[in-house]
């Protein structure tokens, strides 16, 4: 087997997708082709423009703009996601506030206090959502999220803020691998003992700049004990249309 197949079959072997690791090889071994391949390389092709396409990252087969060229496979795979506080930053943020309105000798006491008592993320919005379409958001405990299994994504909530933060390799026009970032902030509003939320953006950003195709969508989800059918949803969400937030 020669030295670049078996950089490649390595690449596949550690979880790489078919199409990064041909990347890859194909960076360090130029010649590396594979001949039953269906994955386009020519980069160039694999993108388009969206024109005036309305934006919505959590459709079922959502879409970005951007203006670096990417593959083609991450234009078709996007949904969506945001900034990562992690759970470490979250816990400092508080103890600080909580240090404020305590006195100097008693910051020790609290703060030990704070890591023994608090949970580590909000509990509202643990577990699996359902959209009107059926589309699944899984919020782990932990931060992790999982609703596209293109992207690795987090999510954070503070307040009133859901932040959800998806990563992925992607390919700008000089054909250079990178990790793209989407981060995308909602506005949420918990209803019926936090069984369902109604949600709209706040922000969109890609690469640490602003979108300028956010939605100004506001919808609906419900926990998967609630309806995990789109039939279920669309029954149960009847009662919830009279407790729309102000800003939805």
């Amino acid at each position: 087997m020669s030295e670049n197949q078996e950089y490649y079959d390595d690449l596949l072997a550690k979880g790489y997708a078919r199409e990064d690791a041909l990347l890859y090889t194909q960076k360090y071994y130029p010649e590396f082709s594979l001949e039953e391949s269906s994955i386009d390389t020519n980069i160039d092709s694999s993108v388009e423009d969206l024109g005036g396409q309305e934006f919505n990252p959590y459709a079922p087969s959502p879409m970005i703009e951007k203006q670096e060229i990417i593959s083609q496979d991450v234009k078709d795979k996007f949904t969506q996601g945001l900034q990562l506080v992690t759970d470490k930053a979250s816990m400092i943020v508080k103890d600080k506030r909580l240090a404020t309105g305590a006195g100097i000798v008693f910051f020790a006491v609290l703060v030990a206090a704070i890591i023994l008592l608090l949970p580590t993320t909000a509990g509202p919005i643990e577990g699996t959502w359902i959209k009107a379409d059926g589309q699944e958001f899984e919020f782990d405990k932990n931060g992790d999220l999982d609703f596209d299994n293109s992207f690795t994504s987090t999510w954070d909530y503070q307040g009133s803020v859901l932040t959800m933060t998806s990563t992925r390799l992607a390919v700008d026009n000089n054909n250079q691998i990178y990790e793209m970032e989407i981060v995308q902030k909602l506005n949420i509003e918990l209803i019926d003992d936090d069984n369902a939320m109604w949600l709209s953006w706040v922000s969109l950003t890609v690469d640490g700049q602003q979108s300028s195709q956010m939605s100004d969508e506001c919808f609906l989800m419900m926990k998967q004990s609630t309806a995990s059918t789109p039939d279920e949803f669309y029954t149960q969400s009847l009662k919830y249309e009279d407790e729309r937030p102000n800003w939805c």
